[in-house]
């Protein structure tokens, strides 16, 4: 087993051949090259934004980190080749700055006032449910504990998602076979693309959601100790304007997608399982509408198909570069 940071060129990793090879390049840069597009626009819009312009220095550099990680991690790769943790940083150092956009879509509001369109999205949970306030009826019909409880540790299942799974492949793929590898390159590039995208969403359309723009700010549902850690969690870190689509559901269905696709049946039924948990809990909790739901699923549909396309645009380029060019490593 290799260890974690390993010099030597004697210890450099083969790269896949072929397509696999060309699978991750392709992957790890549009990746690379997305996030560095996406800070750029976070940029505009940090400048364009009237609320607190004293913190526009901070919040800039913020932008850049990502890009600025992942460089130099690349760096350190020249000296450290073989380093199954520095492959690991390459590919998922951008999700760790995700907390900081996430937040930033609710502190700023660069085109419209935050919860700007709530109206509009009770206006569609009228047309599906017949009461503008459906989203937060929920809990005021099922209020016994125990059903709070579960309800609140389905919205807890959400933050197990992206760990769980970088973490089976970082030990399955990365730690076994120190290197490049393409299933981990295109694992963080969908998760990367997915929240880059909602967070763009949220910008451009904020919506408060029910506990915010209802209820008066963020409540303590009724259970024991999941309910408390959901309150600490949610009143710690959650802002109005990150309401439709919901990214919560979205991102569990984009990872049911993910287990089918690495052929893990079971797991993928569980996600199933707890996807549909997490779209009833993100309404019972009064995060979201029911239509902030429901839009999670369209747009996790959607995110999944184009990956999807994108996919098969790169296996039919793949022969015609492979013939054009050898191989060479990332």
């Amino acid at each position: 087993m290799a260890n974690a940071l390993t010099p030597g060129a004697a210890e450099t990793p083969a790269p896949a051949g072929g397509d696999e090879a060309r699978r991750e390049r392709f992957w790890r840069t549009l990746c690379e090259r997305a996030v560095f597009v996406f800070a750029l626009i976070c940029m505009v819009f940090v400048l364009m934004a009237p609320q607190d312009r004293h913190l526009i220095p901070g919040r800039l550099a913020l932008c850049l980190a990502p890009t600025a990680a992942t460089a130099l991690v690349a760096a350190l790769q020249s000296r450290f080749p073989a380093s199954w943790l520095l492959w690991t940083l390459r590919y998922f150092a951008c999700l760790f700055f995700l907390p900081f956009f996430f937040r930033l879509t609710g502190q700023i509001a660069p085109l419209f006032p935050l919860g700007h369109f709530d109206d509009a999205i009770m206006a569609v949970d009228g047309l599906l449910l017949g009461d503008p306030r459906a989203s937060l009826r929920f809990q005021e019909i099922w209020p016994h504990p125990l059903f709070g409880e579960f309800m609140c540790l389905a919205y807890l299942a959400y933050y197990l998602f992206l760990p769980f799974c970088g973490i089976v492949l970082v030990l399955t793929r990365l730690r076994r076979n120190p290197g490049p590898s393409a299933d981990v390159a295109w694992y963080a590039a969908c998760c990367a693309l997915a929240y880059m995208l909602h967070y763009l969403a949220f910008f451009l359309f904020p919506v408060a959601g029910p506990a915010f723009h209802l209820a008066g700010g963020v409540a303590r549902d009724p259970g024991y100790a999941a309910s408390a850690l959901h309150h600490f969690v949610v009143s710690a870190g959650d802002v109005p304007g990150g309401g439709f689509p919901s990214s919560h559901v979205s991102i569990a269905l984009l990872h049911v997608f993910i287990a089918a696709r690495f052929r893990r049946r079971g797991l993928c039924a569980l996600a199933a399982a707890v996807t549909a948990a997490i779209c009833a809990a993100t309404v019972y909790t009064q995060a979201h509408y029911v239509a902030d739901a429901m839009g999670g699923l369209a747009s996790g549909a959607l995110v999944w198909l184009l990956l999807a396309g994108i996919e098969r645009a790169r296996a039919r380029r793949a022969p015609a570069e492979g013939q054009s060019a050898p191989s060479s490593p990332p």
